[in-house]
């Protein structure tokens, strides 16, 4: 282009690695111990590729090319380690470098390579495309852009600032009659790219030539390119293997790719290639042009026939006229068809029913044979009308049959043989029977009546109690005055409770559960008594109703095993007692008896399921969201419960907003099945199953106490490798390692909860019962928990909070924070914010 008396010159330019990017091939590379190096040499050309990637790297898996051109498939290959190629712009020669060029100067050259004063940086908006879904950080694509005069090459290693970087991107300009160039430079990540596959392959099938086959795997020899196979693929037919029925050695087999990565691919079918017509096979197997006539029939000519309206198995008899074949057809029924004999073995009885008629043919004889034992108990129950021997007619049959073998054991038959319609052995008893219809005997179970003695005895006995109570109230003083008094109020309502509940139900409590009853609520009501007068509990009265409630555990026992006795000795009447209601279902592998146990347990769970915070005082109830005493907002949700060997076991989360302690599942966070240990200088941190912290001091001694003054729930241990808590109102042992991970959970039967870490990072919780838990955890966060069942509950988060769970047929709950990062709202599956919160300062 001329302007005036100059000439502007426009030059496009391409390298020659273009010569790559023309031709789309098929290839296969089934030779898995083959480097990614050697393999695109093979591609390329041994001269025409530099490998800084993949020199040691074996491809592990078949690899594909399949209509792509040489750089398309460079490229994808590249991507399995993150990295791009890069054409070689100088030699002018078809050359490619798979991977990143880097140059091979020394770094002390580049210190001061790149004015400094003048430079613009940024954050290239690559992170968002490619850094977030690499789990790149964002340092990796701060770039800056320099102008300099020299001329260097994309990949050289340089010295800017301190700072390790290497050249990304260059630009060539003429300005003001000079060539300057225009430099972009990062760390070496900043040139990482997202693996990615080759869409094709998805639900692609290629056709191939079997020429081994083993364990169910076959070698395949591809049509696309005629290779020997030379990697064993699984042989996953769709319809399943039946009978292990593998693809014999010359015949095809398609290659089926799940996926579009092409390691996916599994031999799933071999197409039929010797027929087609309705013109019988050479294995006789007519009828497949009919797509609805499915079959199957193995070199050695037994078959399947699965037709629209009949089903065949057929075997190989010699005989045309008497096939070997079951035959169920919609129209005529069920046939059997044998050259030989037909067996039919039961170890208990066969039935045989027809509304019209049972018919046997036979051209000689039908036997019914049936052993003398039976026969014998048969005859006992009967009374015979006459007897009739056959004597001369069973001389005659003996010279014809031998029945030596039938009867060795004194076996009996009826026979149908030749002229005679029923022949025996020995005796043919003939047998008639009358029946009479009587009217139904009026025997039904009369209902008794109101105990009303035993009624008043046990209302009797509270009233003893309640005043007794008052009496020991008024005469004394202090705390017991206080217990007394509490107690007095526990009996009295105790009493006019049951007592109502007796006359509305219309049966009455036994006297025993009554006292058992009784002494509860005395208990409870004493310790009422003491905790509203604000005075301290004395140490015997805790010592008491841990007594108590270990004999309720006794108790308990004793029930279950008298049960487990009864239904051993009776399996009858105990199921039928326990639909009745008479006895309790069985959850959890304890059964136990209503009677006697359903008040005294209640009030045992509400006793042990009771909040309480470090000192001692009631928090609020599970129903409540905020904290009474602390005022944190908390959540208790279950996502998932497994029945275990001795309990239901409940995945459930834990949130309190007091808490900055950042878990596995984001800030304020925990899971009932974590603990941990934290340590601190002279102190041991032990998070506990539900979220709660216990402080332990340690001094130069190794020597362990908790900070909680009198009774302690948790006991902490060091171990020659690690730790042990003793839970001391559950009996369990929990086994941690020198870091703080928990290792085992056992139980007081010697059960054990097994955590599984790799590198500290936790992947499975096996269960006594032989369930499990798998975990998926990300930078430090819990992506997924997977059961053995399959059901996943999948987290979303967004730095440290959690954002979302996804419950397995529950749907996705939602959960947004302040700037403080609290909790402000949780909306559930139906997109209903059920929960705002607004915190004081």
């Amino acid at each position: 282009k001329e302007e005036g008396n100059f000439y502007e010159i426009e030059i496009n330019g391409i390298s020659a690695s273009y010569l790559f990017d023309i031709e789309k091939k098929k290839k296969s590379f089934q030779n898995v111990s083959m480097t990614y190096a050697e393999v695109i040499k093979e591609v390329i050309g041994d001269n025409k590729v530099i490998c800084t990637i993949g020199k040691d790297r074996e491809i592990g898996v078949p690899l594909i090319q399949y209509n792509e051109t040489d750089w398309e498939f460079a490229r994808r290959l590249a991507s399995h380690f993150n990295k791009p190629i890069q054409s070689d712009i100088l030699t002018g020669n078809p050359c490619i470098w798979f991977g990143i060029r880097f140059g091979d100067k020394k770094e002390q050259a580049y210190e001061y390579l790149f004015d400094t004063q003048t430079y613009k940086v940024a954050i290239d908006d690559k992170y968002y495309k490619v850094g977030k879904k690499l789990g790149l950080s964002r340092v990796y694509y701060i770039v800056y852009y320099i102008k300099d005069g020299r001329n260097f090459q994309i990949g050289d290693k340089v010295l800017f600032d301190d700072k390790k970087l290497i050249i990304c991107e260059k630009e060539v300009r003429f300005e003001k009659g000079e060539v300057v160039f225009y430099y972009k430079l990062a760390r070496e990540n900043y040139v990482n790219v997202v693996e990615y596959y080759n869409g094709l392959f998805t639900g692609l099938t290629l056709l191939g030539e079997v020429i081994k086959t083993s364990s169910e795997k076959v070698w395949l020899k591809l049509d696309i390119d005629g290779k020997n196979g030379e990697y064993d693929y699984k042989w996953k037919p769709t319809s399943g293997n039946l009978m292990y029925c593998m693809p014999k050695i010359g015949t095809k087999a398609s290659l089926y790719f799940e996926s579009a990565d092409e390691r996916s691919g599994i031999a799933t079918n071999s197409p039929r290639t010797n027929g087609g017509n309705d013109e019988k096979s050479d294995l006789d197997f007519e009828g497949f042009s009919n797509v609805q006539n499915r079959g199957m029939v193995t070199e050695h000519d037994k078959r399947m026939d699965m037709y629209p309206s009949t089903l065949k198995f057929k075997g190989t008899s010699g005989d045309e006229a008497v096939p070997l074949e079951l035959l169920f057809d919609d129209e005529t029924g069920i046939k059997f068809e044998s050259h030989k004999i037909i067996d039919l073995v039961s170890l208990e009885n066969i039935k045989i029913e027809s509304e019209q008629a049972v018919l046997g043919y036979a051209p000689l004889e039908l036997k019914v044979l049936r052993t003398a034992k039976l026969m014998e108990e048969k005859l006992k129950s009967i009374i015979p009308k006459g007897t009739y021997t056959m004597e001369k007619a069973l001389k005659e049959i003996k010279e014809k049959v031998d029945l030596s073998a039938i009867y060795s054991n004194n076996d009996t038959t009826l026979m149908i043989s030749n002229q005679f319609d029923i022949v025996t052995y020995k005796n043919h008893v003939m047998q008639g029977r009358e029946y009479e219809l009587y009217e139904p005997i009026d025997d039904a179970p009369q209902e008794a009546g109101f105990n009303w003695g035993k009624w008043a005895f046990n209302l009797a006995l509270g009233a003893v109690a309640t005043v007794a109570f008052i009496g020991l109230s008024v005469a004394t003083g202090g705390a017991f005055a206080a217990f007394c008094a509490g107690a007095a109020v526990g009996t009295a309502a105790f009493t006019i409770t049951t007592s109502v509940g007796d006359l509305i139900s219309g049966e009455v409590t036994d006297t025993k559960d009554f006292l058992v009853g009784l002494s509860w609520a005395a208990i409870e009501g004493g310790i009422g008594g003491l905790i509203g007068g604000k005075i301290p509990t004395p140490k015997w009265l805790s010592k008491v109703d841990k007594l108590i409630d270990t004999i309720d555990k006794v108790s308990d026992t004793v029930d279950n095993i008298s049960l487990a006795l009864d239904f051993f000795a009776n399996p009858e009447a105990t199921l039928k007692s326990m639909a009745e209601g008479k006895v309790m279902d069985v959850v959890g592998g304890k059964i136990s008896r209503k009677k006697g146990k359903s008040n005294r347990g209640k009030r045992r769970n509400d006793r042990k399921n009771e909040h309480r915070n470090p000192d001692g005082k009631t928090c609020c109830g599970k129903n409540e969201p905020v904290d009474a005493v602390t005022g944190s907002f908390y959540i208790e949700q279950c996502d998932l419960i497994i029945n275990d060997i001795l309990e239901d076991v409940a995945l459930e989360r834990f949130y309190q907003s007091i808490h900055n302690r950042v878990s596995l599942l984001g800030k304020g966070w925990n899971l009932s099945i974590f603990s941990s240990l934290e340590f601190e200088t002279g102190y041991i941190k032990l998070y506990t199953f539900e979220n709660k912290k216990e402080v332990f001091t340690i001094n130069e001694n190794n020597e362990i106490k908790s900070l909680r003054g009198g009774e302690e729930i948790y006991s902490l241990t060091k171990l020659e490798n690690g730790y042990k808590v003793y839970h001391t109102l559950k009996s369990q042992t929990l086994l941690y390692d020198e870091n703080g991970l928990l290792l085992y959970v056992i139980d007081r039967n010697g059960n054990k909860r097994e955590y599984v870490y790799e590198n500290t990072i936790l992947k499975r919780i096996n269960f006594p019962s032989g369930q499990y838990f798998d975990f998926d955890i990300k930078e430090a966060k819990i992506k997924t928990i997977t059961d053995n069942m399959g059901r996943q509950i999948k987290y979303e988060y967004d730095g440290d909070y959690l954002l979302s769970v996804e419950i397995p047929n529950a749907g996705i709950e939602r959960y947004s924070y302040n700037d403080k990062g609290l909790i402000s709202s949780v909306t559930n599956a139906d997109g209903v914010t059920f929960v705002k919160n607004t915190y004081d300062d």
